[in-house]
């Protein structure tokens, strides 16, 4: 049974047209796109970054950059390959773990604290250039407190005003992972 539901075909006003390749007798030359890429790349180092379309924006960001890897670095506590450090009065709710990383080779993992208006984190963190050192599955250790991720990197969230639960509690993961 069909239901007139009022659809009627349309007739494209453009003739169908198809165009055969297969029948093209001589060979066409394709250019080498990786050349291209990698001359595109080339200019964008040595001249691109150079231009007012990507120096004014990045401004600010790089600024803004500056001032976050001086702070992490500045609060950062490492033991036994774990860099501890606790942003919280910043109002930041993500930071770049690679920073604890690049401050000290010796960083095996990391455990940050911070806070926004919506929650209090945990961050947790395994450094990507050491992980046949890793040992312990860092989502497993999210998850006893309501957290998760990856074997690699996970997260825990409070609700704002858990702040003290939260850094007790990064305390605790910190000293887990340095046994």
């Amino acid at each position: 049974m069909t239901i007139d539901r009022g659809i009627v075909p349309v007739r494209s006003i453009v003739p169908e047209t198809r165009q055969l390749y297969a029948r093209i007798q001589d060979v066409l030359s394709v250019p080498n796109l990786i050349q291209i890429q990698l001359d595109s790349f080339h200019w964008f180092v040595s001249e691109g970054l150079r231009e007012r379309w990507v120096t004014e924006p990045l401004a600010s960001l790089l600024g803004r950059h500056r001032e976050i890897v001086q702070t992490v670095t500045g609060r950062i506590r490492l033991a036994r390959g774990v860099a501890e450090f606790d942003l919280a009065d910043l109002g930041v709710d993500n930071v770049n773990k690679f920073i604890a990383y690049a401050a000290d080779p010796a960083t095996l993992y990391t455990v940050s604290v911070t806070r926004s208006p919506n929650r209090s984190k945990i961050s947790l963190g395994s450094n990507p250039w050491r992980q046949d050192d890793r040992r312990h599955n860092l989502a497993r250790m999210a998850e006893r407190y309501g957290g998760g991720g990856h074997p690699a990197v996970a997260a825990i969230s409070f609700k704002p005003e858990e702040l003290e639960d939260a850094r007790a509690a990064a305390r605790l993961l910190a000293d887990e992972l340095r046994s």
